[in-house]
């Protein structure tokens, strides 16, 4: 189990950093409740697991593949998430309650499970802080690395979205509506800032 917990860790301290997808996991849980933040957890936690599992598992097709598309799938993502900042901006916080089903939180999975593969320079990131766990390949230990890495992200999510939650029940529609417009502000400056580093 000691490569397990390596990987936990690991999980946690590459969710754990804020950027867009921690930003979008707390503003769907303000705007949705728990399961919809969650749920994007789960989402972004996939991801990790692919990539971490390429990186394991030594699938180096795979990653030079994804490396070579690049600038096209981080700018697929930097275009969506600038779509998604502007209209969660615009947004009134009872049209997003409205909005609220299963339907929406199947797609808050599969959106953020898009979003964070969208930037195949995730695959370096684990390459990096695999180097740092020791010899798990030459004991078998990849799988419980990747497991890891996948409970650990998932255990981080759980946690935003269950803080976030509480807080979220002493919130009045004026601040839910700037949260409205400091998460959707924050998302389409991630989506430009991409954009703007790709092209500009």
């Amino acid at each position: 189990m000691e490569f397990f917990f390596k990987g936990l860790l690991l999980g946690v301290s590459i969710a754990a950093p804020v950027g867009p997808m921690g930003v979008l996991c707390i503003r769907r849980t303000v705007g949705q409740g728990f399961r919809a933040g969650f749920f994007t957890g789960v989402g972004i936690a996939l991801a990790d697991f692919c990539y971490g599992s390429i990186v394991a598992f030594g699938l180096t097709a795979i990653s030079e593949f994804l490396l070579m598309w690049q600038a096209v799938l981080q700018s697929v993502g930097g275009l969506f998430l600038l779509y998604l900042g502007i209209r969660i901006f615009c947004e009134s916080p009872s049209a997003y309650e409205e909005k609220y089903d299963d339907k929406t939180i199947r797609g808050n999975c599969v959106s953020a499970f898009l979003l964070t593969l969208s930037n195949p320079a995730t695959i370096l990131a684990f390459a990096g802080l695999l180097a740092a766990v020791g010899s798990f390949k030459e004991s078998g230990g990849s799988w419980q690395v990747v497991l890891g890495i996948f409970s650990g992200s998932l255990l981080w999510w759980g946690f935003l979205s269950l803080v976030v939650q509480v807080l979220r029940d002493s919130l009045h529609c004026q601040v839910l509506r700037l949260v409205n417009y400091a998460s959707g502000g924050i998302i389409a400056g991630f989506g430009a800032y991409v954009l703007v580093a790709l092209y500009g």
